[in-house]
């Protein structure tokens, strides 16, 4: 059978018990720090939050209740757990995931983002861009990833920046970055663009069914297995094989 097939049976979801579990301890910690509220209002001092870069930057801390339950699903205790947040905005999961005991590790190459991300507190913040990730391989348990790859964020830096890697590229390098057996997390959507998929210049609206089958091809020709596609979250599960 061919892998695009095999993969496509695969069409799981996140347990409205996990996304709840989750919410809770997601919101029960913003409510407490304020942290979501204290990124925005940071950032809104340096001038770098308006309506036009909401969705980049406007994410608050419960918009990661669906990243964080799947992490769970699939990893368990988190405690220990190396985790890399390319294209991570105002690290605010991050550091939320620091707070639980993870290892969890922010990159974004936006001054701004990064100078909001240490003021609030993140011990480990990397400024780099995604073609530049300064890790050792075999160095992380998971990568996590929203509103960024396979979003058509990266096909807008490939057009100011020819040189700029493509998806797969990009995924090719984080492929070498997991341990072996690591997780990746995708979310390949913004609020405001529910369900938007980006992969080989391509954009696929409104998934309802499956990915497209060029997706299976490159990530099998990579390396990973898919163990997740969760449509109502627009979530992405990948494993190393």
């Amino acid at each position: 059978m061919k892998p695009e097939k095999r993969a496509r049976r695969i069409n799981y979801a996140l347990s409205s018990k996990r996304l709840k579990r989750s919410s809770k301890s997601i919101g029960n910690y913003d409510r407490r720090t304020g942290l979501s509220v204290e990124a925005k209002t940071r950032a809104e001092i340096y001038g770098e939050f308006s309506r036009g870069i909401q969705d980049n930057f406007g994410r608050t801390l419960p918009y990661y209740t669906p990243i964080l339950a799947a992490l769970k699903k699939f990893g368990g205790n988190l405690k220990g757990k190396r985790i890399l947040h390319i294209a991570s905005s105002f690290s605010i999961f991050a550091k939320f995931l620091q707070e639980k005991g993870a290892v969890a590790v922010p990159l974004d190459f936006n001054a701004i983002a990064a100078k909001v991300a240490k003021e609030i507190g993140n011990k480990r913040f990397v400024r780099a861009s995604a073609e530049a990730i300064p890790f050792k391989e075999n160095s992380f348990d998971f990568f996590v990833s929203d509103n960024f790859i396979l979003s058509g964020y990266v096909r807008v830096n490939k057009i100011l920046s020819p040189h700029s890697p493509t998806d797969t590229e990009i995924l090719e390098r984080l492929h070498s970055l997991l341990k072996s057996r690591g997780i990746g997390v995708i979310k390949f959507n913004t609020e405001k663009n529910p369900k938007i998929f980006h992969f080989s210049g391509k954009f696929y609206g409104g998934i309802s069914k499956s990915l497209p089958k060029e997706f299976f091809q490159a990530i099998a020709k990579i390396g990973f297995e898919l163990l997740m596609f969760d449509r109502k979250n627009a979530l992405i599960v990948l494993r190393k094989k």
